[in-house]
């Protein structure tokens, strides 16, 4: 289904793709080869895909604006550029089945790199442009996700997480940007700006399905040969994400204190202890009330597509494959 969603917009994500070219254009080697390393492998794209079918919505026979393509180049490089932060945070050394940034160059350079290509793109993509909304959302937005990333932080491994905090953190790390990239779509294509809060809200609410979707993936091994991502990550790194959050409502509270003890000392670990935890966790019923939870926020993101009043058939198969 994502092949037949790319087609029509194939030139348009060509375009994106040589602004992100131009956006991360740099005269030192070092962050030439970042750049290189980082974009010349490509991911879904979904986010870039959000923007401009949202775009579509409002502008269905036009060609898709050059703001909104410069738009979308920013946002794929916000989102890698975040990443990068990611894994100097997490420790990991793969990222999308190759080496990361820190791994090839430390985390120094990382974190340098990461903060240089936000900020230089932004500066070349707006140069010669006053302040508008558009460039304040997406100030607006690098803060919303430093905080989500930060509170994240807070409560890694915290016997105090909870299903609000969960929901707070993925709301600033992952779904703000999606949320955005709705929004700029919507307004680059000459929405009212309710039109383009509702496409906001639209965004948000798929972005709240994607990362609880992203969590389930942690529970499985045969998550790295279809995604790149290591089964057990999350629990490796002291995040305490929804699936745990599910299975430690059915321990009591010894075993709550016995299962922060454990996350807290993962170098002390024995062989097997991860994979059982995981099982347990499986066999909670976490998969089933992560999946009712991504698939109230996919219906709450359909349902404000809806009351948009425009039919646009792919544009609904898009929202699925983010949230499901």
């Amino acid at each position: 289904m994502l092949e037949r969603l790319y087609a029509p917009l194939r030139p348009a994500l060509a375009d994106v793709e040589h602004y992100i070219e131009l956006l991360t254009q740099s005269d030192f080697p070092l962050l030439k080869q970042v750049g290189k390393h980082l974009f010349n492998r490509k991911g879904k794209q979904l986010r870039p895909l959000l923007l401009l079918y949202t775009h579509r919505l409002f502008q269905p026979g036009a060609a898709i604006s050059d703001e909104a393509l410069r738009c979308a180049a920013l946002i794929e490089i916000l989102h890698t550029s975040s990443l990068v932060h990611d894994d100097v945070v997490d420790e990991a050394d793969r990222r999308r089945g190759q080496a990361s940034v820190r791994a090839l160059l430390g985390n120094r350079t990382a974190v340098l790199s990461g903060d240089y290509l936000i900020s230089n793109a932004f500066l070349r993509a707006f140069h010669d442009n006053s302040a508008s909304p558009l460039i304040l959302s997406m100030l607006g937005i690098i803060r919303t996700m430093c905080e989500g990333e930060l509170l994240q932080l807070q409560y890694t491994a915290n016997p105090d997480m909870d299903e609000n905090v969960y929901e707070r953190i993925i709301a600033g790390k992952t779904a703000a940007l999606f949320g955005q990239c709705s929004y700029c779509g919507a307004l680059t294509a000459g929405a009212t700006p309710e039109q383009a809060q509702s496409a906001r809200q639209i965004g948000e609410a798929a972005g709240m399905a994607f990362q609880i979707k992203d969590d389930l993936l942690d529970l499985h091994a045969e998550t790295e040969a279809q995604e790149g991502k290591t089964a057990g990550n999350d629990l490796k790194e002291g995040k305490i994400t929804l699936p745990t959050l599910v299975y430690l409502r059915t321990l009591d509270e010894a075993g709550r204190r016995a299962f922060f003890d454990w996350l807290q000392r993962p170098a002390q670990w024995r062989s097997g202890e991860l994979a059982a935890r995981l099982d347990q966790i499986r066999q909670s019923g976490a998969e089933t009330y992560c999946r009712q939870r991504m698939a109230d926020y996919a219906q709450k993101a359909q349902d404000t597509f809806a009351r948009l009043g425009i039919d646009r058939p792919l544009f609904k198969d898009l929202l699925n494959i983010i949230c499901l």
